[in-house]
């Protein structure tokens, strides 16, 4: 096995010992678990790019101590050999340097260092990318010190080129399938370290699910550059599963004229909803409340809002209450839902829901209800219209995203992913 590193710039010389050149780059052939080397390049004495095919290398001259190639001989002396001129849209192994691939367990993007290499009968291969502080220091040229530091490498079965129809400079990355396996919230870290055109190509292999909620955690900056991508059907799709605060704010990044088409496509009753949060007043409650609440009358029994409940079929995942109202749709009292299959089923709503409610407006701006929420140590708020009539929820969730900075969120707020056994199989 040998670096890139190791044998770039080495001498070549001919069977008869005439120089030839100095090694540039190589040329590969790209597989499913190894790469293949086509072609050496070198530039001549007049400092020309020739490629010569790489049959024509019949020996490898490695100097052990210094870990380097120092020569490579040729099989046929140079008027023997016809060089080929370097053509555009070949892989090169020296494009791959210091390009990024996806660390898949520590959720990060890292940068390759070097090429791994190897021989396989009279075949030379790529065989993986190394990552590792070992590589780093290799090419700072602090051998003795690479040699005591592990190296990380990882195998090219794992590694993809992305979009090669879109331009031979390219991030390498582990192959998609295993970056649409993590975390949501991870993948949306790890666009903002991609190029617009990798960005599609991962996002496009996330299911529908998967892509919205990574939508949702994505830096406006990546959101954008989507949008300007994705077609408007695909956009109209992804709104449609999520909550319509956060499909209001992402409308609200894009032109008029393409919010409306949007809009214009989406389900009546889903479009009226985002509208009207798009009319409130920016930061404020209204404009990033969810208005998916469950609401029950006044004068129900435990066992009919039990039924409406199942009716319903409400799949929030954070449903902290229920919100009981009267025949004006005004708040009127609360309970939790435990609290409901706690009781007989012929009791009054009106007689177990508690009465003493805290809520904000619509234009209660979202510094002040971040401030209600610590001094009551809530979880969730209603929001109720100037007339008192429930319109939304705000959750601390909602808060933790509106109020403080995003990137304070992503350092201190989202828990470490913890890899378990059970992912790997």
């Amino acid at each position: 096995m040998i670096y890139f590193t190791q044998m770039q710039g080495c001498r070549i010389d001919d069977a008869n010992g005439q120089f030839a050149g100095y090694l540039r780059d190589l040329v590969f052939v790209d597989g499913k678990k190894k790469a293949g080397i086509s072609h050496i390049i070198l530039s001549d004495e007049n400092n020309n790019r020739k490629k010569i095919s790489w049959a024509y290398v019949s020996n490898i001259g490695l100097n052990v101590d210094r870990e380097v190639i120092t020569r490579l001989q040729l099989n046929d002396p140079l008027l023997k050999i016809h060089p080929l001129f370097v053509a555009g849209g070949e892989l090169l192994v020296g494009d791959i340097m210091d390009k990024q691939v996806v660390d898949i367990d520590n959720v990060k993007i890292v940068r390759v260092n070097d090429v791994l290499l190897g021989k396989i009968e009279d075949k030379f291969y790529i065989m993986g990318v190394a990552i590792g502080r070992s590589s780093f220091l290799r090419r700072l040229g602090l051998h003795g010190i690479a040699k005591r530091v592990k190296e990380l490498v990882i195998p090219w079965e794992q590694i993809e080129w992305l979009g090669k129809q879109v331009s031979h400079n390219l991030h390498v990355k582990v192959e998609k399938k295993k970056i649409a396996d993590m975390h949501a919230e991870d993948i949306a870290d790890l666009m903002g370290d991609l190029s617009r055109n990798e960005r599609m190509i991962i996002f496009n292999s996330l299911n529908r699910k998967k892509a919205a909620k990574t939508l949702i955690g994505a830096e406006d900056e990546v959101k954008q550059s989507l949008f300007r991508t994705l077609k408007a059907e695909k956009i109209k799709a992804l709104l449609e599963d999520i909550p319509s605060n956060q499909a209001a704010d992402i409308l609200g990044m894009m032109s008029k004229t393409r919010a409306e088409e949007i809009l214009r496509m989406m389900r009546r009753d889903t479009a009226a909803r985002i509208k009207k949060i798009l009319n409130y007043t920016p930061d404020s409650a209204g404009s990033i409340m969810k208005t998916d609440t469950i609401t029950i009358p006044l004068g129900c029994t435990v066992e009919q809002a039990t039924d409406l409940i199942r009716k319903l079929n409400h799949t929030t995942a954070k449903t902290y209450y229920l919100y009981v109202v009267d025949a004006d749709s005004r708040l009127v009292g609360f309970l939790g839902v435990a609290a409901l299959l706690m009781h007989d089923a012929h009791d009054k709503v009106d007689n177990i829901m508690d009465k003493t409610i805290i809520s904000v407006k619509t234009s209660t701006p979202k510094e002040d209800i971040a401030k209600i929420m610590g001094r009551y140590d809530l979880l969730v708020l209603p929001v109720v219209d100037s007339n008192d009539r429930l319109v939304g929820i705000v959750s601390a969730d909602d808060i933790i995203t509106e109020v403080i900075p995003e990137s304070w969120v992503r350092e201190r707020v989202r828990p470490h992913r913890i890899k378990r056994e059970d992912e790997n199989k």
